[in-house]
């Protein structure tokens, strides 16, 4: 709709890249940087960009620096078992920051090191990363680049389908280093300094989670010394230093590094009476939206797809609710309601492109009613757009007037089959699932879109009627 704004945005992060391509997740205007990486999205908004500009000029400018980009998430910086698939550095990069699992600041969530998981979101969007530079490469002839770009996709997409659960239908959470997907579970419990018995040997390996609770208003300094077998069988002591823990309002939480076939005890001194340990073994298999961006991204074949959407998406037990896609639905003791009923329109727009991908059009557009049930509701209610909308409720929170609580314009247009090029320019496909004809108005130009009908009329009158629902672009040049 304005390819030059968001040219601007592709060059504004880019411009904050480093020699090795590490990108900043929010450069500011005064130089302030985030430090953290940015989610990969950047090469998929470039070829965005690229299909409703056709500015090869663009794309000609931004290609070494986006697949500098990409492969800079691949770099043991962030791949920290170097095998091939990195891991997530910190929530922000999910757009998720108060997640029950990853969350050390909320008493409700299990402040699990992010980075010890292997995310199928994470190897979604890389995948679909991946595709954009091969198609940006085919456009400017650099076929050069195109195997290295193949293999690490398909990489990307082997590890995203071993995170398959048949059980549940859906995606999963693995650890980095065991690739195994655990419920997690109390394992001991304790007050002040000693020796904690576990004298358990697990049928998976496990990692560890430690909380802390200080009664007191200073933080101790704990040294916790875990006894135990690693994955070969050898028996280790690992020593877990203060400085390791991260603190928040009297509460400690740490992640262990290494993974544990048989824990027998663990020696915890540097408490004072009354401070409280919780040793537990990390879960993975808390269901959240993220798990559904393989469907996003293309990556199963039909029947896994339809496993997916009908058993998981569309399960008004899971995540089909009445006012758009949760962050989490299973709501649990370590679930905080506030959060996991939010509705989050930019995972909500990439599931349901997802769906139109594969054909699911009624069910993106049913999708799209029910978001834009609260989004108008709320409107009309406060006079603003929300962060956030409750999936049960509608009722919106978090910040007001953020462009993430905007209607999901995109979506719209994607699930009616409509893209905008130019004034005298419209690529068309699919139908239009909605029960009534659809006028778009861009720039002089006018498209009608009925159920498998079409017409365009351009800004200087001339009309153009399709009785098909072919993918076709429709121009005046």
């Amino acid at each position: 709709m304005a390819p030059d704004l968001a040219q601007g945005l592709v060059y504004n992060f880019l411009s904050a890249q480093d020699e090795l391509g590490f990108t900043d997740w929010k450069p500011g205007l005064g130089g302030q940087r985030s430090r953290l990486l940015a989610t990969p999205l950047l090469a998929t908004l470039a070829w965005r960009i690229y299909e409703a500009s056709e500015d090869l000029d663009f794309l000609k400018k931004t290609f070494p620096e986006l697949q500098k980009f990409v492969y800079h998430w691949l770099t043991p910086e962030h791949d920290r078992d170097r095998d091939g698939i990195p891991e997530w550095d910190h929530p922000l990069q999910t757009g998720s920051e108060d997640h029950p699992l990853y969350s050390y600041w909320h008493e409700w969530a299990q402040g699990v090191d992010i980075g010890t998981f292997e995310s199928p979101a994470l190897n979604a969007l890389l995948y679909q990363e991946c595709q954009s530079l091969i198609k940006i490469a085919t456009m400017l002839r650099r076929t050069e680049t195109i195997p290295a770009l193949r293999a690490t996709a398909e990489q990307l997409k082997a590890a995203v389908e071993a995170s398959w659960s048949e059980h549940a239908s859906v995606y999963q959470n693995r650890d980095r280093d065991t690739h195994d997907s655990l419920d997690g579970e109390l394992l001991a419990q304790n007050s002040g300094e000693g020796m904690i018995l576990i004298q358990r040997e697990f049928e998976q390996p496990v990692r560890l989670l430690i909380h802390l609770q200080t009664k007191q208003g200073t933080i101790p300094r704990p040294q916790i010394f875990i006894h135990g077998t690693g994955i070969s069988g050898q028996h280790r002591v690992e020593k877990i230093a203060a400085d390791q823990f991260k603190w928040f309002s009297g509460r400690g939480a740490l992640t262990g590094q290494n993974v544990y076939r048989m824990i027998e005890q663990i020696d915890v001194q540097g408490l004072r009476a009354g401070d409280e340990i919780a040793i537990y073994s990390v879960g993975h298999t808390l269901l959240d939206h993220s798990l559904l961006a393989p469907l996003w991204a293309q990556i199963p074949k039909r029947e896994r797809a339809q496993q997916l959407v009908e058993n998981t998406i569309t399960n008004p037990e899971r995540f089909w609710r009445q006012f758009g896609i949760p962050a989490c639905p299973d709501l649990h003791e370590n679930a905080d309601p506030s959060f996991c009923n939010n509705v989050h329109l930019a995972w909500n727009q990439l599931i349901g492109e997802g769906l139109v991908a594969y054909g699911y059009r009624e069910q993106a557009a049913e999708l799209i009613g029910r978001i834009m049930s609260a989004i108008l509701a709320n409107l009309k209610r406060e006079g603003a757009f929300r962060r956030y909308y409750d999936a049960e409720s509608g009722i919106g929170n978090g910040e007001r007037n953020t462009l993430s609580g905007l209607p999901p314009l995109g979506l719209f247009l994607e699930t009616i089959g409509v893209r905008l090029i130019s004034p005298h320019k419209v690529a068309l496909a699919g139908y239009n699932p909605f029960p009534w004809a659809v006028t778009v108005k861009y720039r002089g130009m006018t498209i009608v879109r009925q159920r498998e009908k079409s017409i365009v009329i351009f800004p200087d009158g001339q009309t153009v009627n399709i009785e098909d629902t072919k993918p076709r672009v429709v121009s005046l040049e």
